[in-house]
């Protein structure tokens, strides 16, 4: 998870984009008007990028600070009755250690990743490695029928036991993962376990390496006493998701492993592209202070932004804070481009490989010294963006004070930001943020009915929602 961000975003404004294929050029100056225009997009091989400020237009000068919304949106494939879905490597790291055997997790896990292998189409390829004091490879191979039946007999014999060498098990799974991986092929690593590591050094910079090898890391912790704040980085530099079950959570209408294990499966028949990158570019005195929920690096005036896998018609949300420059007149402030490779939906070994793309989406603004002008800008899927994120301090704000076993206090806040959430679904006439508003609602009234007893359960669902909203979450493809 990230830290909180104090909310330093007082009367935050910004500009619409213009899209150019040429670094550095231009799109003349942006006109107000009432509504905005529809911010122009791009669209390059399987993607739709598309990119705004959160105002049409910016105060003149004066310095502030500012919100910057990126949508990299995978293209539907067109399919036929011959098409068939890019083949899957999946490599399963599951935790043995002695703790799973308590409330039935080792038998739940061995239940699902038996079925997840099962559900593997001829042509894919999987590995199964276990660890508990150390790590060893129980299967790999070629799905078929022979190969499945003896990895779902290697997964049965499973038994907890041991400490939790959870660095072993990821330099094995890496190693089993780069085996079976292929450009053309959609790679994931999905990682269980259900407590904390005996050591956390390194976890997070090994999973980064094996994204940038191509293989996706989703993490999937168990109980109530992993830490999340662990698995969620693990999973945020592993380019994947990170998920939380808990004990028999179908008696408290949680998520099962069984249904996050569908999930992760039916996303990866959807990937249309692989490596994104989202590169920011500061121009004429901007200054990118954070892309809010996504680990990334600067060199220079770039800020680098791994993106991963991109779905068919899934839209990944990033929302940028930004500080721009006091001036008047038309500026180009920034650079926003999208890079990666095209994969190709196919199942024939012998196909051609994947395809390289590149778009620039260059980001212009408008100052003006009307404050009705600069009032009336605000461009409202931009806006929705913020309110997310204000609501996300306040959920983690909150959740602090309820640890704390201040429920009054953790309720105020909630109550404030969910007033300010109905005010602007009302002023945008945004089905989002209602739903925002119910999901949060929801989190409270889940706190104010299980008390203390629960809060080591909703402890995790509120910092796992909070990421969700920070991240444009892929869960759910």
């Amino acid at each position: 998870m990230k830290p909180i961000i104090p909310f330093l975003i007082l009367g935050s404004i910004g500009a619409v984009g213009v899209v150019s294929d040429v670094r550095g050029t231009g799109g003349g100056t942006a006109t107000p008007v009432d509504p905005p225009p529809t911010v122009t997009v791009t669209t390059t091989g399987p993607v739709t990028v598309k990119a705004s400020f959160e105002r049409t237009t910016l105060p003149a000068n004066q310095e502030g600070d500012t919100f910057v919304r990126v949508a990299i949106t995978g293209l539907a494939q067109q399919k036929d009755a011959t098409t068939q879905q890019l083949p899957v490597s999946l490599t399963l790291v599951i935790d043995r250690s002695g703790s799973m055997g308590s409330e039935h997790k080792m038998e739940t896990a061995k239940d699902a990743a038996c079925k997840a292998v099962q559900a593997l189409s001829p042509g894919d390829r999987f590995a199964v490695v276990s660890f508990d004091n150390g790590a060893e490879q129980l299967a790999t191979g070629d799905v078929v029928p022979a190969t499945v039946q003896r990895a779902c007999l290697a997964i049965s014999g499973l038994d907890a036991r041991g400490s939790t060498d959870m660095a072993a098990g990821l330099d094995v799974g890496a190693q089993a993962a780069r085996t079976i991986a292929g450009s053309g092929r959609v790679n994931r690593l999905l990682l269980l376990s259900d407590g904390r590591p005996d050591s956390e050094a390194g976890l997070a910079e090994r999973t980064a390496a094996l994204a940038r090898a191509g293989v996706v890391t989703t993490t999937i912790g168990l109980g109530t006493d992993y830490n999340e704040d662990l698995m969620a980085s693990i999973a945020d530099r592993g380019l994947g998701n990170t998920w939380f079950v808990e004990s028999q959570p179908e008696k408290r209408g949680g998520t099962t492993l069984a249904s996050i294990f569908q999930t992760e499966l039916s996303s990866m028949a959807d990937v249309v592209a692989k490596g994104t990158v989202l590169r920011l570019t500061e121009q004429d005195g901007l200054q990118v202070a954070d892309v809010i929920g996504f680990p990334h690096d600067r060199s220079g005036h770039d800020v680098i932004v791994p993106i991963g896998d991109v779905y068919a018609g899934h839209t990944t949300d990033l929302l940028v804070r930004v500080r721009h420059p006091a001036a008047r007149g038309d500026h180009h402030l920034l650079d926003v481009a999208v890079s990666g490779t095209a994969t190709r939906s196919t199942r024939d070994p012998g196909a051609a490989g994947d395809d390289a793309f590149g778009t620039v989406v260059a980001l212009n603004a408008d100052f003006s010294a009307d404050s009705a002008v600069v009032a009336a800008a605000l461009v409202p899927e931009v806006a929705e963006e913020a309110e997310e994120w204000r609501t996300t301090q306040a959920l983690l704000v909150a959740n602090e004070a309820y640890n704390r076993g201040d429920f009054g206090g953790g309720d105020a806040i909630l109550n404030e930001q969910k007033a300010k959430v109905q005010v602007q679904a009302k002023a945008l006439g945004s089905s989002k943020l209602e739903a925002l508003f119910s999901d949060v609602d929801s989190y409270q009234q889940q706190n104010q009915l299980g008390g203390l007893s629960t809060r080591a359960s909703m402890n995790k669902v509120a910092k796992e929602k909070a990421r969700d909203y920070q991240r444009g979450s892929k869960k759910g493809q």
